[in-house]
């Protein structure tokens, strides 16, 4: 699985991408089924399966309460890994 930190450095390896969109602050049976669909979908299209997700958590920045997050940055990212997903695009929140 690649990792990319900006849009910059993800452009120059993007193609055709099925793409999931979301905080995935922790892997849970919600997270896990998109996995799967977003998995599915894209080798039935032949497509990039992309995960674009966002760090910090976007409620530490807009929020005015604390957030507490599942799992850890490092460990969501070992956990979508097992999906079989080809790319994790992270945008700065």
């Amino acid at each position: 699985m690649e990792i990319f930190h900006s849009f910059d450095q993800f452009s120059s390896y993007s193609r055709p991408s099925a793409v999931a969109i979301g905080n995935f602050d922790g892997i849970h049976l919600g997270h896990q089924k998109i996995l799967k669909f977003l998995e599915k979908k894209a080798g039935e299209h032949d497509l990039l399966s992309l995960v674009l997700t966002f760090s910090p958590h976007p409620e530490k920045v807009l929020g005015e309460s604390r957030i507490s997050t599942i799992q850890t940055f490092d460990q969501r990212l070992r956990e979508i890994d097992k999906f079989n997903i080809q790319a994790v695009l992270v945008i700065s929140f």
